[in-house]
């Protein structure tokens, strides 16, 4: 069924971690929303034009509709890279290093849970 996936691997996901599984949809909502305003009403994104927020909006709306997140969900999000030039519209130094600095921070904390903490078989390997 469309959309089935990631409502099925909220409802998952939340539980795993100890958290009330029926927080997991009101977490999926609300991160659709906050996509959809970000694609819609971000100056920084609507500076990237039209055709780049089209091609985001329909990839989100397609995994949205047929996927079920797992290890493969950073590959699958790659043909989004373009909108990450809405991070770079802004001109402040400031921003830039901040932005660099978590960047490096996700790097390493996504290491350590690969490798560290990877050691059931549903984790990245």
């Amino acid at each position: 069924m469309p959309f089935e996936g990631l409502v099925q691997a909220s409802h998952f996901w939340f539980e795993l971690w100890g958290l009330p599984s029926g927080m997991g949809a009101v977490a999926l909502v609300v991160l659709v929303v906050a996509a959809a305003a970000a694609l819609l009403r971000s100056p920084q994104v609507r500076a990237l034009g039209p055709d780049l927020r089209l091609w985001s909006a329909s990839y989100l709306l397609y995994l949205l509709a047929v996927f079920f997140p797992q290890s493969s969900t950073f590959r699958l999000l790659l043909p989004l890279s373009p909108a990450w030039g809405a991070v770079a519209v802004p001109r402040s130094r400031a921003w830039r290093l901040g932005v660099l600095a978590l960047c490096l921070l996700g790097q390493w904390v996504w290491i350590y849970h690969v490798y560290a903490l990877g050691s059931t078989f549903w984790q990245v390997p």
